[in-house]
């Protein structure tokens, strides 16, 4: 009998389906201090069933047990939405570039598993011109130099290897996923060529980083900062709008960003910087 009975516990178990795991506030906290990355942590959130307590107290308290703002303002939204899973179309942390992902640029982290990390665009915190008196004075012999800054000594997103791989998904029509833009800050006219996305290098100085973006001289004008902070780039098509872009050698440790600045006869539209950085 005692056989018999084993046989048909194990039976059960076979034949019951496996518990949907549902997220709670508690099992985030138990992630973020694992030191999973939040674009994991994220992920997770958006494909998961989930109970989040999304009270003021319970915010306080994420907040205090060191959980990223990204994963807390993740949570807010899989609230509103009843804790229902995201849109299983969706699927922008895969490190597959065949995958749906919504449009952006992506970086390709390795560690701990493979998966993919969606870098928000910003804008200068700060944009300062030098050398202003010796350009009027010497008429444009003295060039006139544009700098941005970002704010803060580094980026929020790192690489974990020093030659990453990222990946450009332009808008792709009938994936689920169409979007009029890359990342929340839309650029405007036609889409850009993975050509127009140039990797530079920032100077630390000052709690900021720093970049000469435009010098003006008798010449002209040239955009871009200086030759000796661009960092070669080969890109490749590997799907239908979708391009692997990597640099050309390892990057020395150092603050970066993909830079892409909008047509000259659009108005009042800066530089969007992708930045992330690289660790030594």
């Amino acid at each position: 009998m005692r056989t018999i009975a084993i046989a048909l516990a194990a039976l059960l178990l076979v034949a019951s389906p496996a518990r949907a795991e549902t997220l709670t506030n508690d099992q985030v906290v138990t992630l973020s201090r694992a030191g999973l990355g939040e674009g994991a942590i994220v992920a997770k959130i958006r494909a998961s069933a989930s109970r989040f307590d999304v009270s003021t107290g319970a915010l306080v308290a994420l907040k205090g047990a060191g959980v990223a703002d990204p994963v807390i303002a993740a949570m807010v939204v899989a609230a509103a939405h009843g804790g229902a899973p995201g849109d299983p179309a969706d699927q922008s942390a895969s490190p597959d570039p065949a995958q749906p992902h919504a449009a952006g640029l992506y970086l390709l982290e390795t560690a701990p598993t493979p998966w993919m990390q969606r870098l928000d665009p910003t804008l200068p915190s700060d944009v300062t011109a030098s050398n202003v008196a010796g350009w009027i004075l010497t008429y444009g012999i003295v060039p006139l130099k544009v700098t941005a800054a970002l704010a803060g000594p580094t980026a929020r997103f790192k690489a974990d290897t020093p030659r990453p791989t990222f990946y450009l998904f332009y808008n792709q029509p009938g994936s689920g996923l169409y979007r009029n833009g890359l990342g929340e800050m839309r650029l405007p006219g036609p889409k850009p060529s993975p050509g127009e996305f140039t990797l530079v290098r920032f100077q630390t100085a000052g709690g900021a980083r720093k970049l000469l973006t435009q010098q003006i001289g008798l010449a002209g004008s040239s955009r871009g900062g200086p030759d000796a902070s661009k960092v070669a780039v080969s890109y490749t098509e590997v799907a239908r709008g979708v391009f692997a872009l990597t640099p050309d050698g390892d990057l020395d440790p150092g603050e970066y960003a993909f830079v892409i600045t909008p047509d000259e006869d659009t108005e009042n539209v800066q530089d969007r910087y992708f930045d992330f950085s690289v660790g030594g």
